[in-house]
Formats: structure tokens, sequence, C-alpha cells
């Protein structure tokens, strides 16, 4: 552990579309045999993490934060790809209906 503190890495959307990635730091407040309680403004002023858990909020190393921060966003581009695939066939569906003319015919479902 580096400085009495956890490490979480996020990315930010800047004007002009830059992204921006931040090292946020977590005073650990106390440490039990599970886990840290860190400070952490938006739950009550505490947070707890586990020290086993696989899926962790913040590391005690800035390499175990980069590596978490990077599992994320390869997670997040995932969900939106598939996301962006469903976008695509609804929207290629709603083309052809309209080519179609076939709104009459639409009832539940096409």
């Amino acid at each position: 552990m580096e400085n009495n503190c956890l490490y979480r890495f996020v990315d930010q959307l800047t004007i002009g579309n830059h992204v921006v990635i931040y090292l946020r730091e977590y005073l650990i407040l106390r440490e039990t045999r599970c886990g840290f309680w860190i400070s952490y403004p938006n739950s009550k002023g505490e947070k707890f993490i586990l020290k086993k858990a696989r899926k962790r909020f913040a590391w005690p190393a800035k390499e175990e934060a980069l590596k978490s921060f990077i599992a994320r966003k390869r997670s997040q581009i995932r969900i939106l790809e598939s996301q962006l695939r469903s976008a695509n066939s609804a929207l290629r569906k709603g083309i052809t209906m309209l080519e179609l003319k076939s709104l009459e015919d639409i009832k539940h479902g096409w």
C-alpha cells in the first residue's frame, strides 16, 4: 500500500472531445481483517473496500488500479459495441419498413 491510500483511475471527456485520465486517491480511514474503510464523499463520507474481492472500487497499488481501469474500459467497450449493433439493426429494420411502406401490417413486432 502506497501512502495509506487506495487508488482508482477514472477518465473524463473534456471540451473538444479529449479524454483525460485522472488518478483518484482515497484516504484509508480504518483497516479491518476483511477490508478498508476509505474516505468517499459520494457515499455518506465512507466506503468499504474488500481486500480479497476480484473487482474492487479502489486498489492498494497504482499498477493494480491501472489494470482495473483497463479492464473496466474493455468491459465498457463490449457493452457499447453490443448496444451499437442493436441500434444499427433497429435502424435497418425501420428503414426497410419505411421503404416497404408496411406500416399498416405492423401490429406487434416485425
